[in-house]
């Protein structure tokens, strides 16, 4: 067999297998084609980059309720004060002093002559004349411009002294005896005075003494031991209690009038009508 003739005799079977490989081939492609456009594909966004504001962080605290600031007030530290050391007496603690006794230990240089002690006056009374010595001018002689005197006057039953004159305007009449060294000083109406007043009853037993002041800012310097004196309902006055009749608009004073009245016979007379209701008290619109 020629050459030509064998190609001639393996040329179909070779082009058959040479196209159903191509077939296969193709069919194959066509596959993975359907394969590939049956299968969702990715897709892809374009990534934009957006500057997202930072959040803010919100309270947590309850919407009723605001944060209270803190104030510090930083104060100046005070400065430290010596206390001297307490010194406890031994034994029994003395007894309270009485009225007399605790201006009289206390103070001294001033020495009270008039009204003398349990000296009485009637409930008329009106002026009285105030005396005393002063240990630091035995022949009289006034005090230095800024101090003066003092006539304190109060009630036994009440300890609180009370002036009854000016220190500062008063010290004009004040006046000495140099023979004597006794000052003297005349209260225009006793009934008037602070300590003693138009009180209810107007009468009593009452304290008094001298004080040496300084005038500005006022403070007592020194002052005397006190004496007493007493108003009394006993009546010494111009009116008569016998005599014409008498309203309760013609006394100075309730115990002017309650004077008379006891004078007059009291409750069991009462000559003036002066006690209508008749609770032993005259004139019971000047209590």
């Amino acid at each position: 067999m020629s050459p030509l003739q064998y190609f001639r005799a393996w040329s179909c079977p070779v082009k058959l297998l040479f196209f159903l490989t191509m077939i296969i081939l193709m069919s194959l492609a066509c596959m993975e084609l359907l394969v590939v456009w049956n299968t969702p594909q990715p897709t892809v966004l374009a990534a934009t980059l957006t500057a997202s504001p930072i959040p803010t962080p919100t309270s947590t605290l309850p919407a009723t309720l605001s944060p209270t600031p803190v104030v510090v007030v930083i104060s100046p530290t005070p400065p430290t004060l010596y206390t001297p050391p307490l010194i406890t007496p031994s034994g029994p603690p003395p007894a309270s002093p009485t009225a007399e006794q605790s201006v009289a230990n206390i103070y001294t240089g001033l020495t009270l002559v008039s009204p003398s002690p349990e000296m009485k006056f009637p409930v008329n009374i009106q002026a009285v004349e105030f005396q005393w010595k002063w240990d630091a001018k035995p022949q009289c002689g006034a005090p230095p411009n800024a101090y003066g005197f003092l006539i304190q006057i109060w009630r036994k039953d009440d300890g609180t002294p009370l002036g009854a004159m000016d220190a500062a305007t008063d010290r004009l009449y004040i006046f000495c005896n140099p023979d004597t060294g006794i000052y003297n000083y005349k209260l225009n109406d006793l009934r008037d005075a602070p300590g003693v007043g138009r009180r209810e009853l107007g009468v009593g037993k009452f304290y008094w003494n001298v004080a040496y002041v300084e005038l500005n800012p006022f403070k007592i310097i020194s002052q005397s031991a006190p004496n007493t004196f007493e108003i009394t309902l006993e009546y010494t006055g111009p009116k008569d209690p016998h005599g014409f009749d008498l309203n309760c608009s013609d006394f100075a004073s309730w115990g002017e009038a309650q004077a008379i009245f006891l004078a007059a016979g009291g409750p069991e007379q009462d000559l003036h009508r002066l006690d209508p209701d008749t609770n032993g008290y005259a004139c019971d619109q000047l209590r």
